[in-house]
C-alpha cells in the first residue's frame, strides 16, 4: 500500500524521532524517508553512530556545523529529503553529536529529522547499553525494532550482547522473556515516564510461523503501554499493525 510506512509509524507532528533496537533501524528509516520523499515531506536523516546510506541519498557533509547548516537549509528545498554527517566513506556516514542535533533543530525547518540513537552492529535484538536517557531536545517519538529471527534461538553475540543479569538464568531467546525484559528496561521506562510516544515494530515476519510468535509479543508491547505496535517486513513490503 503506498505511503503505509509513513502513515502507520508516524504522525504528521513527529518532528524528532529517535530510532533505537536491532534487525533493521536503517532500513525501516530508509524506507520511511522514500515515504517522505513521495509525499512531498521535508526529511533530515543522522545519527549519533556511523551508519549506511542508501546509494542515491543526497547527502550533507561537513565538520563544521555551522556551514552543514548553511548547506542542508539550500539541500532540503532542492531534494526535500537529506542524509547529513560529518564525514562520508564509501556509503557510511559519520554522525553527529547530541549537541549539534539541538542546533540542526532549531535553525532548520523540516517536517522531520530521524535519528539512529542505537548501535547493534547488524544484530537483531539491542541490549540499549548505548542509548542516551536524556535527550538534549525535545524527542516526539521513539521507535523501536526488533528482529524475529532471533525469536526461540539460542542466546549468543550473534542474536544479541548484553551483561544484564537478567538474562543469566535464561539461554533461549523466546518472546515471552524478551517481553520480560523490555517492561522492565530503564531506558523505555524512562521514555515512558518522559511521555514520549513509543512505537515498537518486529521486523522480519515472513511466515505464519513467526507471526504466531510476534503477535502474542506484539499485545504485550501494547499492555506495556507502547502507543504503536506494527509487525511485518520490510523487504516484503508487508505491515500489520495490532490494535
Amino acid at each position: 500500500m503506498q505511503n503505509s510506512f509513513y502513515r502507520n509509524f508516524l504522525d504528521e507532528n513527529d518532528k524528532v524521532v529517535i530510532v533505537i533496537g536491532g534487525g533493521g533501524k536503517s532500513t525501516l528509516i530508509n524506507r520511511i524517508v522514500a515515504d517522505c520523499r513521495s509525499l512531498g515531506k521535508t526529511a533530515i536523516i543522522t545519527s549519533l553512530f556511523p551508519f549506511k546510506i542508501p546509494v542515491e541519498a543526497h547527502t550533507c557533509i561537513s565538520n563544521d556545523v555551522k556551514m552543514l547548516k548553511n548547506q542542508l537549509a539550500d539541500e532540503i528545498k532542492k531534494h526535500t529529503t537529506v542524509y547529513l554527517g560529518k564525514n562520508l566513506e564509501k556509503d557510511v556516514i559519520s554522525g553527529l553529536n547530541n549537541k549539534e542535533v539541538k542546533e540542526l533543530i532549531r535553525d532548520i525547518e523540516a517536517d522531520h529529522l530521524f535519528l539512529e540513537a542505537d548501535i547493534t552492529y547488524g544484530r537483531s535484538l539491542s541490549d540499549f547499553a548505548k542509548i542516551q536517557k536524556n535527550f538534549p531536545f525535545k524527542v516526539n517519538r521513539c521507535i523501536n525494532v526488533i528482529g524475529a529471527d532471533s525469536f526461540n534461538q539460542k542466546r549468543n553475540p550473534s542474536w544479541i550482547i548484553s551483561d544484564d543479569p537478567f538474562w543469566d538464568s535464561r539461554p533461549i531467546l523466546t518472546p515471552l522473556t524478551i517481553s520480560e525484559w523490555y517492561k522492565t528496561h530503564p531506558v523505555l521506562q524512562s521514555f515512558l515516564k518522559k511521555a514520549i510516544p513509543l512505537t515498537f515494530f518486529i521486523n522480519k515476519v515472513e511466515n505464519i510461523f513467526v507471526e504466531n510468535l510476534a503477535i502474542p509479543l506484539a499485545k504485550a508491547f501494547k499492555m506495556f503501554g507502547a502507543e504503536k505496535v506494527i509487525i511485518g517486513s520490510i523487504y516484503n513490503s508487508t505491515i500489520h499493525v495490532i490494535k
